[in-house]
């Protein structure tokens, strides 16, 4: 699965992540339908990233919208809103379609969810637990992780976009994504995806 990278910077949150997306059975680039890192559509400068499996990522992206219209109006969006709101939300779609499992203990079998608005990153965990963040780095695969921590660990002063595409250089080093081609940047305020190659150089 790809490795996902999200940071805190001015009153924006920036993503990247890689476009490979692996399983046990087949390894193919991603399409932009698939990308792990999104917009919900139903209001702006919200993004949801999801590192886990595609079948969590379609059925948020095409079910009933998470937020609600009157939740928009009145500015509700924030921690409190996202642990009472947004999290139940979230299980229920996951649970109606049957995507959801439990482990051995009864707790939830996913990955963590991540959920940007604004100026806000906030970290779902697979218990319904919520915290607010600012560095972050999100896979399925545990030794990728490490190496993009340490990359954003020291360049706190540079600018955000070269931060991330250094952390997913940096993951690129060993496990799963080994074979990324391309990486991709996303933030809360343009809402845009812009392309780089697996150099971090910009693609036109």
């Amino acid at each position: 699965m790809s490795v996902i990278v999200a940071i805190k910077h001015e009153g924006v949150i920036y993503f990247g992540f890689d476009t490979s997306n692996l399983s046990s059975y087949s390894h193919h680039q991603i399409m932009e339908t698939n990308f792990p890192v999104f917009p919900l559509n139903e209001f702006p400068h919200a993004l949801m990233g999801i590192a886990s499996s595609s079948a969590e990522q379609a059925i948020l992206k095409t079910t009933a919208p998470l937020v609600g219209e009157l939740e928009i109006i009145h500015k509700v969006i924030n921690l409190k809103w996202v642990v009472r709101g947004l999290v139940p939300r979230i299980w229920q779609r996951l649970y109606e379609y049957e995507v959801l499992y439990m482990d051995r203990v009864g707790h939830p079998y996913l990955l963590p969810i991540i959920f940007a608005y604004q100026g806000d990153l906030y970290e779902i965990n697979c218990d319904g637990y919520v915290q607010e963040i600012s560095d972050y780095v999100v896979s399925s695969d545990m030794y990728s992780i490490d190496p993009a921590l340490g990359v954003l660990s020291v360049s706190k002063n540079q600018d955000p976009k070269e931060r991330i595409l250094e952390a997913l250089k940096a993951s690129k080093s060993t496990g799963y994504n080994v074979d990324a081609k391309a990486f991709i940047i996303i933030n809360t305020k343009d809402m845009k995806y812009e392309y780089y190659n697996s150099e971090g150089v910009k693609e036109e």
